[in-house]
């Protein structure tokens, strides 16, 4: 995996200059190193001995950072994560075609996109218990094993959901409903609800 500096991988055995803010990654590790030059105890890091014009070296982590750095960063990840609900409708082509519902699922795709159109619709209907609306079709209707739960599937960051379900989920506004949304799984409406 090698060492990177701001994500380009540097040569071994090729001394680097580190500049301030450089940010450094060992290996494949997901841990990344922000350097810093500054001056022990405000004297010069200087030794009479030495010529050299450079500093200490300080790598900051998590550990270390001010408190406005780490929040910026919180945030940051806030940002990146979504909470969703979801119907699934599955078809006979859909990777896995059977659920909690079915046994054996036979209905075609354009069925599937038909049956979840009505359900987006009837929620539409419902106006402010849209919520409410949708996690009683899920509960009833959803070959999701999310069904249990109203077809809430909690918070989840990106490249954890099939890339068409993540794009649909991270492009809504909270309380916005998806139109149909085509996986392997099968037909699926979204909610966004955080």
């Amino acid at each position: 995996h090698g060492v990177r500096v701001n994500r380009k991988r540097i040569k071994p055995n090729y001394p680097k200059r580190l500049r301030d803010y450089d940010v450094v990654t060992f290996g494949g590790s997901s841990r990344s190193y922000e350097c810093q030059y500054r001056s022990l105890e405000g004297k010069s890091s200087r030794s009479n001995d030495d010529d050299s014009d450079d500093e200490s070296l300080h790598f900051s982590n998590d550990d270390d950072e001010g408190e406005d750095h780490r929040e910026k960063r919180k945030q940051r990840k806030e940002k990146e994560k979504v909470r969703c609900s979801h119907l699934l409708v599955k078809h006979r082509d859909s990777r896995r075609p059977s659920s909690w519902r079915q046994q054996k699922i036979t209905i075609s795709e354009e069925k599937a996109v038909e049956t979840v159109l009505e359900f987006r619709a009837m929620i539409l209907k419902s106006g402010y218990k849209m919520g409410d609306t949708f996690a009683e079709l899920a509960s009833k209707y959803s070959d999701c094993s999310s069904a249990r739960a109203g077809g809430d599937l909690g918070f989840f960051t990106r490249k954890k959901m099939q890339k068409p379900f993540e794009d649909a989920s991270f492009a809504l506004q909270i309380g916005e409903l998806s139109q149909a949304v085509r996986t392997d799984s099968g037909v699926h409406i979204i909610l966004r609800t955080g």
